[in-house]
């Protein structure tokens, strides 16, 4: 099996943060314990474990940084009232 970035940096983001907050890791064990079979089969559950590595990626500084986009077009982005932003605008 192999990993994409994002579920590498999620799978890296979530172990970093297991590190810090120790108390997260027997409810999540005990979830893993229960559900891991039917997870496997079907992809579904683990719901404990799915919030976890949402929040560990959201509380991330480095992930946050990747959804500022710039706008690279020379004649701006059309705003209200006929305002333009300049190249290389974070949007």
């Amino acid at each position: 099996m192999s990993l994409t970035f994002c579920e590498y940096q999620a799978a890296l983001f979530g172990i970093h943060d297991l590190a810090l907050h120790p108390e997260y890791v027997p409810p999540l064990r005990e979830e893993l314990a229960a559900e891991l079979e039917t997870f496997v089969e079907s992809g579904q559950g683990l719901p404990l474990l799915d919030s976890f590595l949402k929040e560990s990626s959201r509380l991330t500084v480095v992930e946050a940084r990747k959804f500022h986009p710039h706008h690279h077009n020379p004649f701006g982005l059309q705003q209200q009232k006929g305002k333009k932003t300049k190249k290389l605008t974070r949007v």
